[in-house]
């Protein structure tokens, strides 16, 4: 759980950094299915790609924890990232999306100054970036611009404040506010940069604006016993996350992970777009 000065220095600079929050042996398992998942480049949909060297390299890959081995989908049960969620969204929070990213040294695909949404949420909702690889100012960390969340600027105006670069160690975790204006360059020397991402919202502000559908709820809130019966399964000594969404008992779970999986998966929906300055 987030200590009251972490949640104020969230809610004040619009990130916060964790530092050594996941340990490496569960590190290093992520690593292994991140390697695995961009080495099949024509066995799953769902990726990004982007080709230099005369090699195509897979740089995004959406719904991670679907993909087998589920290794992501125990990461999304570790207590520390539902901990982590609960203090910034409540306790009715909801995992909106499930990403990996990962830069490759001889890319030339900058990140440019964006934000996460287009426009101000009503209520608290939350990137979250474990990081599998060290990230530091010349090699991919991400650029933020403090307080960018509060202000009325555009983003065209906001890329033109100054930034900072947070430095970022494997097993550290980055989480940011929707609106917080951020970029990430280049490795120069390092060979790789892998992050697993994980968007939050709570079920408050999701019903309140709309964003999407009550099939998609149900869905993406059932992946949170999920997550939490497969790390069970996965860690029967280690210390689990006490779910306490006020509606926990209206998810009931098969013992069947890969159906359960794919029935989650299934519930279509709409991404929000980012928003990004263009200059025509």
């Amino acid at each position: 759980m987030l200590s009251s000065l972490q949640i104020e220095s969230f809610n004040q600079f619009g990130f916060l950094k964790i530092n050594n929050a996941i340990p490496q042996l569960f590190v290093n398992k992520l690593r292994a299915i991140f390697d695995k998942l961009t080495n099949e480049t024509s066995s799953f949909e769902e990726v990004c790609f982007e080709e230099f060297g005369n090699k195509k390299y897979i740089t995004g890959i959406d719904n991670i924890c679907s993909k087998l081995p589920f290794s992501c989908l125990e990461a999304l049960g570790l207590p520390v990232v539902l901990e982590i969620a609960e203090s910034i969204c409540g306790v009715n929070f909801i995992p909106i999306q499930d990403f990996a990213v990962v830069k490759y040294r001889g890319s030339r695909n900058v990140v440019e100054w964006h934000q996460d949404v287009m426009s101000k949420q009503s209520g608290k909702a939350i990137m979250m970036g474990i990081y599998l690889d060290d990230a530091s100012e010349n090699e991919g960390a991400l650029k933020v611009i403090p307080e960018s969340h509060k202000s009325s600027k555009t983003i065209c105006e906001l890329q033109n404040e100054p930034h900072i670069s947070i430095e970022m160690q494997s097993g550290d975790i980055l989480i940011h506010d929707l609106m917080l204006a951020h970029s990430s360059g280049l490795l120069n020397q390092n060979e790789i940069r892998r992050v697993l991402y994980f968007e939050f919202f709570s079920t408050e502000q999701i019903t309140k604006e709309r964003i999407y559908s009550d099939e998609f709820i149900y869905s993406r809130t059932r992946l949170i016993p999920l997550a939490l019966k497969y790390y069970r399964e996965q860690n029967p000594d280690s210390e689990l996350f006490t779910w306490k969404n006020d509606f926990a008992s209206e998810y009931p779970l098969s013992a069947d992970v890969k159906y359960e999986i794919d029935l989650i998966y299934s519930a279509s929906h709409k991404v929000k777009p980012a928003n990004y300055c263009f200059n025509f």
